[in-house]
C-alpha cells in the first residue's frame, strides 16, 4: 500500500514551486523559477535554479535534445506538480472503500465476485445488505446469508484452521 505520510514528507522535502522542462542541451534539466525577473524599462528576464538533470548516452555530435531524457524530465516535473492532488484522492477514495462491506480479510464486496466461506466453500455474492451478503453456492441451486466471507481460498482455510486451533 502507498505511504502518502512518506509521499507528502518527500514532497515537502523537495525545492519549491513549479517545475519546468529546460536546457541546456545536450543535457536536460528540470528547473524551478527562484525569481520571476521584472518588467519596466530595463527588463530582466525569470531566474531560474536547477532541481536535477536527466542524463542520456549522447554523443559529442549529437546537438538535439535526446527524446528519452526529455520524457524523462517532463515526467518528474509532472509528477511533481501531481503528487500533493494524488495524495488528497487516494484518501478519499480510501475513506469511501471503508465505508463499503468488505471480506473477512478486507476486500470490497460487490455483487458478481466470488467468495469463499469457511464451511461452505466457493460462491458468487447475488447481493449486498449492510454487513452481510447473500451467496448462491457454486455446488448447489440455494442461496445463503453470510457475514463471514473470505476473497480467496486460502484466505478461508488460514480462518477454519485459526478457529480449530
Amino acid at each position: 500500500m502507498i505511504d502518502l505520510t512518506e509521499l507528502r514528507r518527500l514532497y515537502a522535502a523537495a525545492t519549491e514551486g513549479t517545475w519546468e522542462v529546460g536546457g541546456p542541451w545536450p543535457e536536460v534539466t528540470v528547473i524551478v523559477m527562484v525569481d520571476g525577473g521584472c518588467g519596466g524599462e530595463c527588463p530582466e528576464p525569470p531566474l531560474y535554479e536547477p532541481v536535477c538533470v536527466v542524463y542520456d548516452c549522447v554523443d559529442d555530435y549529437n546537438t538535439s535534445p535526446p527524446e528519452q531524457a526529455v520524457a524523462d524530465a517532463t515526467f518528474i516535473s509532472a509528477a511533481r506538480a501531481a503528487v500533493p492532488e494524488l495524495c488528497d484522492e487516494v484518501e478519499r477514495l480510501r475513506a469511501v472503500v471503508a465505508t463499503l462491506p468488505q471480506t473477512a480479510d478486507g476486500v470490497p464486496i460487490e455483487v458478481g465476485m466470488s467468495v469463499y466461506s469457511t464451511s461452505c466453500g466457493l460462491g458468487t455474492v447475488r447481493s449486498i445488505h449492510d454487513r452481510w451478503a447473500v451467496v448462491r453456492q457454486q455446488n448447489g441451486d440455494f442461496e445463503r446469508e453470510f457475514q463471514l466471507l473470505y476473497s480467496t481460498r486460502a484466505a478461508a482455510e488460514a480462518a477454519r484452521n485459526e478457529r480449530s486451533e
